[in-house]
């Protein structure tokens, strides 16, 4: 039994465990929601509860020190959540090129524009993350979506001025001393930024650049919902041709997790 956060992970998961091991040698079942899953964690983490294997994204795990916590029961994303992993920039130029129905490659477009937003988001995630533990403001850094820092409502680029005006109206409840710090503890992570920043907040920005590059290619204004984007990016099609350094993280942790229970 695979046990996973919410009934969007079992897809994801799915796709992850059916890549190493057959399909109809495991079960995956939602608990609903994140703090659901502790029960599990800690029934695995003490031995109590065998047999199992828990999925669940990373979050801030590794600023947290939740890695001390490592079982190999517990496979954790390699990115924040699910959605850094789904919002490829390979799987982001495929499909533009697809609604566009042309053959460009759009992948150093894709990239470009994940360079310039994760310049403007890492301003933010120092906040995110001690906000998570000290919950130094009431006020969420990143929250749900990224519509509020867009330049506009149908913007895929951020606006440095409105993170300005956001750092300086939250930062004098946070401790200068440990904002330095973890700066340079995100600055020491090996990992793209696309990786560390939430999932979520990346998934309007995906939306409106990839609109934005359809009607740059065919003039035309399409529409695209969450569930859409959701429904093309939850399984990796490996575009790339190759494993990538995300992938290889999760078939690593789940051939280690299988091999715990045999």
């Amino acid at each position: 039994m695979v046990y996973v956060e919410g009934p969007d992970d079992i897809p994801f998961w799915d796709d992850k465990f059916s890549a190493e091991i057959p399909s109809s040698n495991y079960e995956i079942e939602s608990v609903n929601g994140k703090e659901n899953l502790d029960v599990y964690i800690s029934g695995v983490l003490s031995g109590s509860i065998k047999n199992v294997v828990i999925a669940c994204d990373e979050d801030y795990g590794i600023y947290q020190g939740v890695n001390c916590k490592s079982h190999p029961q517990i496979v954790r994303t390699y990115g924040y959540s699910i959605e850094n992993s789904m919002f490829c920039p390979y799987r982001i130029s495929a499909y533009i090129r697809a609604l566009a129905r042309n053959r460009v490659d759009y992948s150093s477009e894709v990239n470009d524009w994940y360079d310039a937003f994760c310049k403007s988001a890492k301003r933010l995630l120092p906040y995110d993350i001690l906000n998570s533990t000290l919950h130094c403001s009431t006020y969420p850094c990143f929250g749900e979506n990224c519509c509020r820092f867009l330049k506009s409502n149908e913007s895929a680029s951020l606006d440095d001025d409105k993170i300005d005006e956001w750092i300086t109206r939250i930062s004098t409840t946070f401790p200068e001393d440990k904002v330095i710090s973890m700066i340079g503890v995100i600055d020491n992570d090996n990992r793209s930024l696309r990786y560390v920043i939430k999932g979520h907040f990346l998934t309007n920005a995906v939306i409106n650049l990839i609109k934005r590059k359809v009607h740059e290619a065919t003039s035309q204004h399409i529409t695209l919902s969450n569930d859409a984007i959701y429904a093309q990016f939850v399984n990796c099609k490996r575009v790339c041709g190759g494993e990538c350094e995300d992938r290889k993280y999760l078939s690593f942790q789940i051939k280690k997790a299988i091999e715990s229970l045999n």
